[in-house]
């Protein structure tokens, strides 16, 4: 099949840019449809999200570990030193881990430990001492 003398014709046709340069017609309407396509896609189209964790990972055999009247070198050799620390309470330690992995709901674990006299007095929070082989990182420990 040949082309006909007219779709040669409009091949041949440009469109002038403001740079003078000239660029085919046929390219440009296909630029100019291509554009309103593009800006309709969602823009939550990804190919692929990360997985994001932030503050201190907590387990519950960490928290197994911790005994009342440790002091708070024993304690942040267990935890870890906390992210952020309390300026309004310094025997007030909070850990905080949170994990969002994409297509599924966030996941937050709160934990504080509070000091007397420079040693662990208490804990409260998503994980409780001596709760069994539960893990804080998997889930399975503070949900309701």
């Amino acid at each position: 099949m040949k082309d006909s003398p007219r779709a040669k014709e409009f091949a041949q046709q440009t469109w002038a840019r403001p740079n003078g340069r000239a660029v085919p017609l046929g390219r440009a309407l296909l630029l100019a449809g291509l554009l309103p396509a593009l800006a309709a896609m969602p823009s939550s189209c990804s190919l692929y999200r990360i997985t994001v964790q932030q503050g201190n990972v907590i387990t519950q055999d960490m928290v197994d570990r911790l005994k009342p009247g440790m002091t708070r070198e024993q304690v942040a050799y267990i935890m870890g030193e906390p992210v952020v620390r309390n300026p309004f309470d310094e025997n007030q330690w909070d850990y905080v881990y949170t994990l969002e992995v994409p297509g599924r709901a966030e996941r937050q674990r709160k934990l504080s430990l509070f000091f007397a006299d420079g040693v662990l007095s208490h804990l409260t929070g998503d994980f409780k001492p001596g709760s069994g082989a539960d893990d804080g990182a998997n889930g399975s420990a503070g949900d309701d």
